[in-house]
């Protein structure tokens, strides 16, 4: 079976389950990709062929750019995720690439269609008694010292992580429990620095390593 065929000249074209079902074949004649891998593709475009009985499509060259929209918006309010979607979209799309091959059909609609974008989660955060058993579980290593004041500091005062590693000495007010921070575009505020940061910081710089050439202000090496 072919995409289309001659008669009269005239070009006739197939159903359009019949032109993925060669579309298929290819894959795993031609290409020959894993028995999975066509699965995938079959399933996904027969959803698409399920939406299209709906649509009343017949054949690959009726199908727009709205079509898919709307396939995918389909998907998208049944709750598909984002992830499922690009993958739909990536079957269509490789099935007009070979159409186009087959009968010199140069339009490809799924080419400029974008998928909604796949939700991004946010990362999982510590529970207050978390992060004070983390904090607690430290111990008096010079090393872990140092971490343990980065950990008190960086908590307390809500710093950046890049803030956190360009604090320098003299940023430090130890009297009056603040920090002068340097943020994006150089600017500058001051936060407090908590009670038990202070105490955390001032065990650590008794330990504080000799620094190297160009560190020398650094608070954290």
């Amino acid at each position: 079976m072919t995409p289309g065929r001659s008669t009269g000249g005239e070009e006739v074209c197939a159903p359009l389950g019949l032109v993925f079902a060669d579309f298929l074949a290819y894959l795993q004649t031609v290409r020959r990709l894993s028995a999975n891998t066509v699965n995938g593709y079959r399933r996904d475009l027969d959803s698409f062929l399920a939406f299209d009985k709906a649509a009343s499509l017949q054949q690959p060259r009726q199908i727009e750019e709205s079509h898919i929209r709307a396939w995918l918006a389909q998907g998208h309010s049944k709750g598909l995720a984002g992830s499922t979607l690009q993958r739909r979209l990536s079957a269509l799309r490789a099935f007009f690439q070979w159409y186009g091959r087959q009968t010199g059909e140069r339009r490809n609609p799924a080419q400029t269609v974008q998928a909604p974008r796949r939700r991004r989660k946010l990362p999982a955060t510590l529970e207050a008694d978390q992060v004070g058993a983390y904090l607690n579980a430290l111990g008096d290593d010079p090393l872990l010292l140092r971490d343990l004041a980065m950990a008190e500091l960086f908590y307390s005062s809500g710093l950046r992580l890049s803030e956190l590693q360009a604090v320098n000495l003299g940023d430090i007010d130890g009297r009056e429990r603040l920090l002068t921070v340097t943020g994006k575009g150089a600017k500058t505020r001051t936060v407090p620095v908590g009670d038990a940061a202070m105490q955390a910081i001032q065990r650590y710089l008794p330990e504080r390593p000799p620094a190297k050439a160009g560190h020398e202000e650094a608070l954290f090496l």
